[in-house]
């Protein structure tokens, strides 16, 4: 179990100076597993928070900050890696989140409205991620990984959702020699098309940001 409180941000209270500062109590069990071929982390958490400060979108699509009464947002995590040999490996991630406001009375129009007992926007249900390494004896190494970030609401009010995206992937190619590295990160190598920020507001107006299209990053490290 664990106590904490958090200040607003001097950019969150720029948009709004009376917010008040976020209290939580977080409980969590876990379970690790390190083995010579093997590794894994499991974390079930529960975390109450009071005054909880979320962003709202208002009619001209800017952020807006203020202080849900109570929020609840419970998850599970699970890491894991498997050395097929001293060259291979396989790893995956998967979080499960359940976020919900407990009490949160929203303005829409200069009336507040109940969202008790929905869902709190951006924060999918399911995320998860693969990935294999390799890396040889001769300095020449590569990772790919692919991740999924599945669907969620756009608003408080819960009245749509974003689909999300699947499988969008990264690959890493690189080589070592002595105290050399040079490494060539690829992001989105099949160019998807998503957006990285799906929101409503609370007129109904939708905001979508799209995410960054293919990419290529070059780099030289030398170790002194």
């Amino acid at each position: 179990m664990a106590y904490a409180n958090q200040a607003p941000t001097t950019s969150e209270l720029g948009e709004n100076e009376t917010l008040d500062k976020t209290k939580s109590i977080n409980y969590e069990v876990g379970l690790k597993g390190r083995a010579q071929n093997y590794a894994f982390d499991v974390a079930l958490f529960q975390n109450d928070v009071e005054d909880e400060i979320i962003q709202i979108r208002d009619a001209g699509g800017n952020s807006i900050y203020d202080n849900a009464g109570e929020t609840q947002k419970r998850g599970l995590e699970i890491n894991g890696v498997y050395k097929i040999n001293t060259n291979f490996e396989l790893g995956a991630s998967y979080a499960y989140s359940d976020f919900k406001y407990k009490s949160f009375q929203e303005s829409v129009r200069g009336a507040f409205v109940s969202r008790d007992g929905n869902y709190l926007p951006y924060i999918p249900k399911h995320q998860y991620s693969i990935f294999a390494g390799y890396k040889m004896l001769n300095g020449f190494k590569a990772r790919v990984q692919t991740k999924t970030y599945g669907e969620y609401y756009m608003d408080s009010a819960n009245t749509q959702k974003y689909e999300g995206y699947e499988f969008v992937t990264d690959l890493m190619i690189g080589y070592e020699k002595n105290n050399h590295t040079v490494q060539l990160n690829i992001a989105n190598i099949f160019d998807e098309y998503y957006a990285m920020d799906a929101s409503k507001d609370v007129y109904g107006n939708q905001t979508y940001k799209a995410a960054a299209p293919r990419s290529f990053m070059l780099t030289y490290n030398y170790r002194f």
